[in-house]
């Protein structure tokens, strides 16, 4: 039987739900770099992601473009949550 300490450690179910790719890449590294405002806002050509996986962040609510030349990104109060959900989950994977 599973005690509870392996039970929090136990990372699979929330990789079935929130499988690791570009999605949480772009989120964690927005997260750790603070873009959390148009201030900070990072360069979209920074990260290897196509508009196809942005754009639903966007209808989400989780990210933000700025429409300058070049394109910046960053993330909105749910996609700061969300990311760090996603951080969360890495760091108990690595301690693992």
């Amino acid at each position: 039987m599973s005690t509870d300490d392996d039970l929090l450690k136990d990372t699979s179910f929330d990789r079935e739900i929130a499988p690791k790719n570009q999605v949480g890449d772009l989120l964690v590294s927005l997260l750790k770099k603070s873009a959390f405002s148009a201030a900070s806002a990072k360069l979209l050509s920074n990260y290897p992601v196509k508009m196809e996986v942005l754009e639903p962040l966007i209808k989400q609510g989780r990210v933000e473009l700025i429409s300058q030349s070049p394109i910046k990104v960053f993330l909105t109060p749910i996609g700061k949550l969300v990311a760090l959900g996603e951080y969360s989950l890495r760091e108990r994977e690595k301690q693992r």
